[in-house]
Order: structure tokens, then C-alpha cells, then sequence
């Protein structure tokens, strides 16, 4: 057997070990993410497409849905294609309209946004974060990246890839959280 075979081999053997040592004591292969469940969301102001500014603070009073994504993403195109439905049907009905979805893109130049958006009509709103410094405020580790954030500014949930699920879980979150609103005093 040649020496990078060996090599080769040798790397296989040691990525399943330590993915086995992983799994077996419950530890993460990720850093912890620094935006916990109750943080106060980072305020933010990104330009749409069309250049308009929007702000997180435009929100205030509203459940926010943040989804940072990239046109090149696999898996935010599967996320896409969950949500988009979901939303146009959300919006029909009415039950959300207390609820705002902010598709923030991450390091993609407008005119690539554009592109994407002309193939790919996206029901949300569009934020251009070109310098991913958004996603920094918001510890972003990998897209894509679902946040929701309450009525008063606080994170509730964090997610980072894509689920098949997702739709569900947004609307059982959203949900909880408006139930859990009629109840207090």
C-alpha cells in the first residue's frame, strides 16, 4: 500500500473516532454559539435590494423570523423551499400578521442577490449584508441560520441548518408564543 493511501486511510480512521468520541460523551464538534434564548437581539439596519433600509427596530412590537442565507447554499435552498409555502399561505390567511420574515443574504454582492431573486422569487423580505457583519452580531456559525425573535426584542430560538421540519416547528413556536401572550395578565 502507498504511503498516501496510508495517510489517507489513517485521516478516515481518525475523523470516525473522534466523531465517535463526540456522539458518545453528548459534546458538540461546534463552539457553543454566543446568542443564547432570551438575549436581547442585536439591532440592526441592512438595505433591501432596492437599496431601502430596514431596521430590526422598524419591528418593534412584531415577532421577527431572521433567515440568513447565500444563494450557493444547498441547504438554505432546501430551507427555502419548506418556507416560502409555509409563508404565502401564512400571509393568506392572516394568523401571522404580527410576524416578519427577514431573508438576510450573507457576502453576496446585489447584482448576485438580484440574479438569485429573478430565478427564484423569495415571499420575504431581502437584506443584503454584504460584510457579514450582521451575522457576526448574531454569531451566525453556519447557514443557514433561523432565528425568532419575540415582540419585545428577546431571542427565543436559534437554529443553525436545514430541517425538513421547519415549517412545522415555526409554526408551533409561533404558536407557543402567542398562546403563552394571551394567557399573561
Amino acid at each position: 500500500m502507498s504511503r498516501t493511501r496510508i495517510a489517507i486511510l489513517a485521516f478516515f480512521v481518525l475523523s470516525a473516532a473522534v466523531q465517535l468520541w463526540i456522539h458518545r460523551t453528548g459534546e458538540s464538534s461546534r463552539p457553543a454559539s454566543e446568542l443564547k434564548r432570551g438575549a436581547t437581539a442585536p439591532v440592526f439596519s441592512l438595505p433591501q435590494v432596492d437599496g431601502t433600509r430596514v431596521s430590526l427596530d422598524d419591528f418593534r412590537g412584531k415577532y421577527v423570523i431572521i433567515d440568513f442565507w447565500a444563494s450557493w447554499c444547498g441547504p438554505c435552498m432546501g430551507e427555502f423551499s419548506a418556507l416560502s409555502p409555509w409563508w404565502k399561505e401564512q400571509a393568506e390567511t392572516g394568523l401571522y400578521d404580527d410576524v416578519v420574515f427577514l431573508a438576510v443574504n450573507v457576502r453576496e454582492s446585489r447584482e448576485t442577490v438580484q440574479s438569485f431573486l429573478a430565478r427564484s422569487p423569495l415571499p420575504f423580505t431581502v437584506l443584503l449584508d454584504g460584510d457579514a457583519s450582521v451575522a457576526r452580531k448574531y454569531h451566525v456559525e453556519g447557514l443557514p441560520t433561523l432565528i425568532l425573535i419575540d415582540r419585545s426584542g428577546y431571542v427565543v430560538d436559534q437554529t443553525v441548518g436545514y430541517d425538513p421540519t421547519v415549517a412545522a416547528n415555526m409554526s408551533a413556536q409561533l404558536k407557543k408564543l402567542m398562546e403563552e401572550e394571551k394567557g399573561a395578565p
